[in-house]
């Protein structure tokens, strides 16, 4: 393979290395592209685990990756193109607890295509993006890569695909593919995509990425995602589980990374958590704020699990799979910022009351969130749109309604005031509202209520 390597080469930089397919290339302990700028092809990954067919790179003395582009010189001013792809990259099929026997490993790399490739029999991961802060795999493409599983990818926690601060690369028709009933998934995640202390992973493209029969652990999810601005369009599950009695698994996980700013999009089927007893628990968990969730409802409902705290959230869930039945969410947010929408239940929920544009937040009439606050007073007091669009106030002392606070034009408030269990208390209404005919009586007898729909019109409040 050298000889190969050197060959093309000395022909001029980004010249095509070309391996015809037949048998194995074997490269011992692995090798690496360091100091060359060559086009590594082939003419093939086709075959299987065991008889790969095409051009197949073998390590069967593998001590690190079998193909290591740390050091490949890359195009320069992000102005060229050059592409990899079209062979098998086969590890030793020995178990690996440090990781670092992976199939393909990349490091400062940009303006690149890798393309075609079965990763098969690694200890440690099948694709591996490595960085060092600031300096990481960039504007790349990787278009229909399979991996399959990594030797003991459970008990040494070995992902199939790992990018540390990748940014702006598209991964197109990629997947991963199990080879095991067990020990087949990691706790951290099969695909994993994380940032660093310094820099985070930013604006990536993960279209059309499949999974196919794979097995996950407690705790354990397909896709760890740590990185703002990512785009998931159309990800495709077969036959993935988790393992017997396995509890906490998703199908993708989202985390905060250091340089937090959310922003990241899943479109497509979002998996639900079925109904059989190795289903998996949840389509995806969120551990991150800021986030977008929207596409057809898969069954049976808890497609999107909102952790405490997240919040300007918005999910949407459009039709439904398998007539699905259950709530399209579970929300543990605690949050009033999330917007989260379940068209085939008839279920909404919107966190944010109004809206700089459209004050009253109103479809055909029907508020869309309606934020209700309940307090007790015995002095004056206002009612505030701004912090709630539905009052209920108690009165326990005599007192007046001094003013409703916060209009703007098209918003609408109800208040409904109430005596307090003592009763006796009179109430004094404001005048600065336009009353139908003259403010409502607040009846003095314990428990008494008066109910008031009120309409800003730009200038005033006007009874409704």
């Amino acid at each position: 393979m050298i000889d190969t390597l050197d060959r093309a080469e000395a022909l001029g930089e980004g010249t095509i290395a070309f391996f015809p397919g037949g048998d194995p290339y074997e490269v011992g302990s692995g090798i690496s592209l360091a100091g060359y700028s060559v086009q590594v092809r082939g003419s093939g990954a086709t075959g299987s685990t065991t008889d790969p067919r095409g051009t197949t790179f073998l390590a069967s003395s593998q001590d690190g990756p079998v193909l290591d582009f740390s050091g490949w010189l890359r195009p320069q001013s992000f102005q060229g193109k050059t592409t990899h792809g079209g062979f098998n990259v086969v590890g030793s099929g020995v178990s690996d607890a440090r990781k670092r026997n992976s199939g393909i490993r990349f490091s400062k790399l940009s303006s690149t295509l890798f393309a075609d490739i079965a990763v098969r029999q690694t200890g440690g991961p099948g694709v591996e993006g490595v960085a060092q802060p600031g300096d990481a795999v960039y504007l790349c493409d990787f278009e229909r890569i399979i991996v399959s599983t990594p030797v003991d990818a459970q008990v040494n926690d070995v992902p199939y695909w790992i990018f540390n601060e990748m940014n702006g690369v598209r991964l197109r028709g990629c997947g991963i593919r199990s080879t095991a009933r067990t020990n087949d998934c990691g706790i951290s995640g099969a695909v994993v995509f994380r940032s660093n202390r310094t820099y985070s992973a930013q604006s990536s493209l993960i279209d059309g990425f499949w999974v196919e029969y794979i097995h996950v652990p407690t705790d354990g999810t397909i896709f760890a995602v740590q990185a703002n601005k990512y785009v998931f369009t159309d990800i495709q599950y077969f036959d993935a589980h988790k393992l017997p009695r396995a509890t906490g698994t998703s199908h993708m996980r989202f985390t905060e990374p250091s340089f937090n700013l959310g922003g990241n999009l899943v479109r497509g089927v979002i998996p639900g958590n079925g109904t059989s007893a190795t289903d998996i628990d949840t389509g995806i968990e969120m551990n991150q704020s800021g986030n977008a969730v929207t596409g057809v409802k898969g069954y049976n409902g808890q497609n999107v699990l909102l952790m405490p705290g997240i919040g300007g959230t918005t999910v949407e869930l459009l039709g439904a799979e398998a007539n699905a039945s259950r709530p399209g969410w579970v929300d543990k947010s605690g949050s009033t910022s999330n917007t989260l929408v379940d068209h085939h239940l008839g279920e909404r929920l919107y966190g944010r009351r109004k809206g700089k544009y459209s004050p009253s937040n109103k479809i055909n009439g029907v508020h869309l969130g309606q934020k209700a606050v309940t307090y007790e007073t015995a002095i004056d007091f206002t009612v505030s749109y701004e912090s709630a669009n539905f009052h209920v106030v108690t009165i326990d002392s005599s007192c007046s309604w001094t003013n409703v606070l916060d209009g703007v034009i098209g918003a609408e408030i109800t208040v409904i005031l109430k005596q307090g269990s003592a009763g006796g208390a009179t109430l004094t209404f404001p005048s600065a509202v336009r009353w139908k005919a003259k403010p409502p009586i607040l009846r003095s007898s314990s428990g008494a209520r008066v109910g008031v729909k009120l309409a800003f019109d730009g200038e005033v409040w006007v009874e409704l």
